[in-house]
């Protein structure tokens, strides 16, 4: 090995460390800072070992691009990142490549966000937590109290995870915070009583009430999911959770003539299966 390719090496081995973190949008700005004084790159595993300067990046660009909506943020990255460095590289070498890796990595995240529709369901999910805070639901550090000691962190950080209750039964270990943990006994009984006040705030409040459009349709599920998740986080029993909706409902400051009049107005855009939990849900929160 001449002293080239003995340069190149050793650049290739400081710029390649599969130990430091995969570049995010909300980690971006503070992994520039810290590259800046330890002197190494945080997107180095985004770098290829070699660039193929024989095939046009650009051809990749567009082919690869496109298709961002199927990929995981981490294969976003990748993706984002690999071609970045790439084109860094041919103008500017190593150094030229880790910047592009960087930069690369934030394109190729946030155009699959754009491509997916996820940054409008992120932004949702901001207002959301909006309606929770402004209800008093949620105070202003997104956290929901209960009565009884228990409470739910609101969050928008992609990856945050909720453990689920079987890992076998629902088939993976973890979950979005949008989503539901079909292994846990209580789910059931709690969306009955989670369903009004997601079709509440989805419909009532934000007016995400379009069955046709699918980002609407998305809200919902999200808005259901979140409410599911808060109700039984902690909750070692149903009556736990049915008290815990109650206590909702009184944060609301709602009757149950008034929640009811509402659903009758919008019972038309209703699914029968959805109408069928909301009214057991009612009648289990208002039961006398």
């Amino acid at each position: 090995m001449d002293l080239t390719e003995k340069k190149q090496a050793s650049a290739s081995d400081a710029i390649r460390d599969p130990a430091l973190p995969l570049p995010t949008l909300q980690n971006y700005q503070k992994h520039q800072e810290e590259s800046k004084t330890t002197g190494q790159s945080i997107y180095s595993e985004l770098v290829a070992d070699k660039f193929d300067t024989s095939v046009d990046p650009m051809t990749h660009l567009k082919s690869q691009f496109s298709s961002l909506k199927d990929k995981t943020p981490e294969e976003r990255a990748r993706i984002g990142g690999r071609f970045g460095a790439h084109m860094g590289a041919m103008g500017n070498g190593v150094v030229g490549g880790i910047l592009g890796a960087g930069i690369g990595a934030v394109v190729g995240r946030g155009l699959g966000l754009v491509q997916t529709g996820e940054h409008e369901d992120g932004i949702r999910l901001e207002k959301t937590f909006d309606a929770l805070r402004t209800l008093k639901i949620a105070n202003d550090k997104n956290q929901i109290k209960f009565d009884d000691g228990g409470e739910f962190q609101l969050t928008t950080d992609p990856s945050f995870r909720l453990r689920n209750t079987d890992s076998v039964m629902s088939g993976q270990i973890d979950r979005a915070l949008t989503e539901i943990d079909a292994s846990n006994p209580l789910t059931k009984r709690t969306t009955n009583v989670a369903k009004p006040f997601a079709y509440y705030m989805a419909q009532g409040m934000h007016q995400w009430a379009d069955p046709k459009n699918p980002r609407d349709v998305k809200a919902l599920e999200n808005t259901n999911a979140l409410l599911v998740n808060a109700l039984q986080n902690g909750a070692s029993n149903i009556n736990q959770v049915y008290d815990r909706a109650r206590s909702a409902v009184k944060q609301y400051g709602l009757s149950e003539d008034s929640m009811r009049s509402f659903f009758s107005s919008i019972k038309e855009k209703i699914p029968n299966a959805d109408a069928l939990q909301i009214r057991e849900g009612l009648d289990t929160i208002f039961k006398s």
